[in-house]
């Protein structure tokens, strides 16, 4: 019997080990006609894993599924650690309205830190889209993958920056990790520190002001994207996980800015060019810098990098050449991403930095405060985001209080903790929340996430 019992407990961890490989992924639409699209799934997978993308669950949002086929991984170039999977299919929707698109598959990867038990935690990504025959609501291309390495040692910068082909522009905010619809993901940990640039997607994180859930080893987070068109009208939010990976080793990179504009403002007036220098400064003797951009803007920059000595130390220097002409010029700004590289190619670091190349001498709205979760997505017939679902103050000390669209739905409200924890629920309009300590919470219903500081 023992024998038995040892035997049982080395097949389960054998099967938990090899149903264990998905590290991060998106959801993209494009349009094709009327209101048939393509959907594309992508996934970045663990590549030391036996497992391949098969059998899992895509749902259209209108009542249809589709089990994914096996696809074989690529390997990425930048790790050879990490493959990714590309699946698309196309699907037309019934009508007009508003539809959650989904991919559910067995696990993530193994050992993901910010999250109890990722071996046996499914794996969860969705997309909320506006659909509407005559217009088009094909989703935003990423400029880099979602998934950066880099060492405890430093603060940790990286790019999840979009581009929008369609006259509209992204908004971004973190979002949450979940294993199923509006399930999160269990045991989930938000360092405090993790920001992410509510204009250019750069997601910043200081590991030193998070010394107590910080070591070596894999992180997962998430971001919301806001897609907007040209009239005002949200159309998608697409839910991009990414991964961190950190390494318990001396190093990295320190990248020198002289743009000090907050978000990175790079103004050039029409016909006249501006040059940016930015500096990289590591211990490393390979280091290049990598150059991403929205492709309208591309014969309008001119990128050159150089060696160079800097406070006595080697760097390298990337330089960008902006000009600006009629044929570019709009209001919301293009986002340029510059991404330094250093060590070797089979074990490399990097990190980003981002700036907005703007052809109108403009300021941008400010984020909102609190950050509205535009759930569920505006109608393209509606002129206005007064559904938004709030709560208020934010940050917020004894109470907090729904607005009246959120109380009007009579929903019951969540509120967990930065750890993933579940500490009250509620469907009153205004929330006692004095027993709750100092911290980062996320409010949710079942169709809103609210991230809300209390002080």
């Amino acid at each position: 019997m023992k024998r038995l019992a040892i035997l049982c407990f080395a097949i389960i961890v054998q099967l938990s080990a090899q149903a264990t490989h998905i590290r991060c992924g998106y959801i993209s639409l494009k349009k094709v006609s009327g209101l048939t699209y393509t959907v594309k799934l992508t996934v970045y997978t663990n590549t030391g894993s036996p497992v391949r993308f098969e059998g899992g669950t895509l749902g259209f949002g209108d009542g249809i599924t589709h089990t994914t086929p096996r696809v074989e991984n690529t390997i990425l170039p930048i790790y050879p650690s990490v493959g990714i999977v590309e699946y698309s299919i196309d699907h037309t929707f019934p009508k007009n309205g508003e539809y959650t698109v989904s991919y559910l598959e067995r696990s993530l990867t193994g050992g993901i830190i910010n999250i109890s038990n990722s071996i046996i935690t499914p794996f969860y990504m969705q997309l909320k889209t506006n659909l509407i025959a005559e217009e088009d609501s094909s989703t935003p291309v990423f400029l880099t993958h979602p998934i950066l390495k880099s060492t405890t040692s430093q603060s940790y910068s990286f790019s999840n920056a979009a581009y929008e082909a369609m006259g509209g522009y992204l908004r971004y905010d973190i979002g949450l990790v979940y294993q199923g619809r509006q399930i999160l993901a269990g045991g989930l940990r938000i360092p405090k520190s993790l920001e992410v640039n509510y204009y250019t997607g750069t997601v910043t994180w200081d590991n030193k002001l998070d010394s107590d859930i910080v070591y070596a080893g894999e992180y997962l987070f998430a971001l919301k994207i806001y897609q907007f068109n040209a009239s005002d009208q949200l159309i998608n939010i697409i839910q991009r996980t990414f991964q961190i990976i950190l390494e318990d080793r001396v190093g990295g990179i320190q990248i020198l800015n002289p743009v000090q504009n907050g978000n990175g403002k790079i103004f050039v007036e029409s016909g006249k060019s501006k040059t940016v220098k930015v500096i990289m400064e590591t211990d490393a003797t390979e280091k290049t810098w990598i150059l991403s951009n929205h492709p309208a803007v591309s014969n309008n920059l001119v990128f050159s990098q150089y060696d160079s000595v800097v406070n006595s130390k080697q760097a390298k220097v990337a330089s960008v050449t902006l000009t600006s002409s009629s044929e570019i010029i709009r209001n919301e700004p293009y986002v340029i991403t510059l991404r330094a590289k250093s060590g070797p190619d089979s074990n490399p670091d990097y990190k980003d930095i981002s700036f907005l190349f703007f052809t109108k001498d403009i300021d941008l709205p400010p984020r909102p405060n609190p950050f509205p979760d535009l759930d569920p997505i505006v109608t393209a017939v509606e002129k206005t985001l007064a559904s938004s679902r709030m709560a208020y103050p934010n940050p917020f000390q004894d109470y907090l209080c729904l607005t009246e669209s959120s109380e009007g739905n009579n929903h019951e409200i969540s509120i967990y903790n930065q750890f993933g924890q579940h500490v009250l629920t509620t469907n009153e309009a205004t929330i006692n929340t004095t027993s709750l300590p100092s911290g980062i919470y996320f409010l949710t219903s079942d169709t809103f996430v609210t991230k809300l500081i209390k002080q």
